[in-house]
């Protein structure tokens, strides 16, 4: 069920996320402009992930950006990972590309900036979802980044 359907031009997403958090609510912000999608995924106020398909922003790529594989090595991991059926982040332990903290650390990382760059748009459409999909909280790492929307407004130069 959706709890708010709303266009970012009349509410800003800062102020839905800053919402979020304060309500304590669990489900999915969804946040689009254009082709781009964002997914932020709150448990009881606390964000505990987010995904992107902005350039950049998607998990992979900003391994590689970060200097972690190149390219080739990184889509080798990718096709690895959905041949055994795992998840690319399990993969990417089992495989000792990242230790568990590194890949806790560089997902926060990733999450802040998403968010931080959605603080930015002034226009899209956002829907947030009462729940959380079925596997979001049985991935090898957990996120809890409590006050992620200053935290993100601090990244995004915007505090």
């Amino acid at each position: 069920m959706n709890l708010l359907t709303a266009e970012l031009k009349e509410v800003p997403f800062g102020w839905i996320a800053a919402g979020a958090e304060k309500m304590g609510v669990t489900g999915v912000l969804t946040l689009t402009l254009g082709a781009w999608e964002k997914r932020f995924y709150y448990q009881e106020g606390v964000l505990i992930f987010a995904s992107s398909t902005k350039e950049g922003e998607r998990f992979g790529e900003f391994l590689e950006a970060q200097g972690v594989f190149d390219r080739q090595r990184m889509m080798q991991l990718i096709k690895e990972s959905r041949a055994k059926g795992q998840r690319f982040t399990a993969d990417l332990m089992a495989e000792g590309v990242l230790d568990r903290s590194d890949l806790e650390h560089t997902l926060r990382d990733l999450v802040l900036i998403v968010m931080g760059d959605a603080l930015r748009w002034g226009e899209g459409m956002c829907v947030f979802s009462e729940g959380l999909p079925e596997g979001i909280l049985e991935g090898p790492v957990h996120l809890a980044i409590d006050d992620a929307f200053h935290k993100a407004s601090n990244v995004a130069g915007m505090a």
